[in-house]
């Protein structure tokens, strides 16, 4: 698999997942929506390992890999199903725009990475003002936003801490084995929160919902973690981060088009920001790494 393609595909997929998200909890409620995505993501990763006749390893950095991986497969998921309750679709790519950030502040505290310049900072404080301002661009009657960013904030954390995590342990292990392994101690977390906090078998599952689940189990879930995991593996952190740099606007229009999404000037200005921060961040990356080429040559 070439990196680039890898690489593009990771985009695609994060771009169109948030949508399909939205309308896979739509008529089932987000704990069934979740779990079914994962029933089936986690088939497919199975019949994928039986098929290529392959073994997950057990050694101990392999078992702390999977471990790792269950914050953001488990603690992620279920924060951005739980939050696409109460935020445009679009918003949640955008808010997850924020992840670059926080994997080069977890990345600085483990893997002894440097965060604070002046760049960093004026990035920092210039996204988490155009997330402010897209908190201020939502409807007046829809209070219950709120609870979909502090929602969203918490995946972002989660799902950083997991790539940081991941690449600490370094276990030299192939990327479908971390999916798998992940996917596998997911699973049960999973059951447990649609049955002990909702437990209702749904009567009938919407077309829209099906199909959308449908998606995210097979290209999302499937598919998706398992290039995610290589890309992961073959960039730093904060790179395969950047990805959510280039979602955002996709998974905007997308939800505008197909879901009646209103994109608000105030929405626009807010994203804007949160892209420009990003940027401003890695061009203080880039400019470090002229900067140590010159000094090798």
């Amino acid at each position: 698999m070439q990196l680039t393609s890898a690489y593009f595909a990771v985009i695609l997929i994060w771009a169109t997942t948030p949508l399909t998200v939205k309308w896979g909890g739509e008529g089932v409620g987000f704990l069934f929506g979740v779990l079914l995505r994962m029933l089936i993501g986690t088939a497919c990763v199975a019949g994928l390992l039986i098929l290529l006749r392959k073994s997950l390893p057990y050694h101990m950095a392999a078992l702390k890999t999977y471990a790792a991986g269950v914050a953001g497969v488990f603690g992620a998921m279920m924060s951005v199903y739980w939050s696409a309750q109460f935020i445009p679709s679009g918003w949640i790519a955008i808010i997850f725009g924020l992840t670059p950030i926080i994997t080069a502040f977890l990345s600085a505290i483990w893997l002894k990475e440097r965060f604070v310049t002046p760049l960093r900072l004026a990035a920092l404080l210039l996204s988490l003002f155009g997330l402010s301002t897209l908190y201020n661009s939502a409807p007046i009657d829809e209070s219950n936003y709120i609870y979909g960013i502090i929602g969203m904030l918490t995946a972002v954390l989660l799902h950083s801490f997991s790539s940081v995590w991941i690449k600490k342990i370094d276990a030299k292990i192939s990327a479908l084995s971390v999916t798998a392994g992940s996917l596998f101690m997911s699973i049960p977390l999973f059951f447990a929160s649609w049955y002990f906090l909702d437990g209702q078998w749904p009567e009938q599952i919407p077309d829209r919902s099906l199909y959308a689940i449908i998606y995210t189990g097979v290209v999302a879930t499937a598919a998706g973690f398992t290039i995610y995991f290589y890309v992961l593996g073959h960039f730093s952190a904060t790179r395969v981060a950047l990805i959510t740099l280039i979602s955002p606007l996709f998974a905007l229009w997308l939800g505008h088009t197909f879901n009646n999404e209103v994109i608000s000037q105030g929405t626009l200005f807010g994203t804007a920001l949160i892209l420009s921060g990003l940027a401003l961040f890695e061009f203080d990356m880039i400019r470090k790494r002229v900067k140590m080429l010159n000094l090798r040559l």
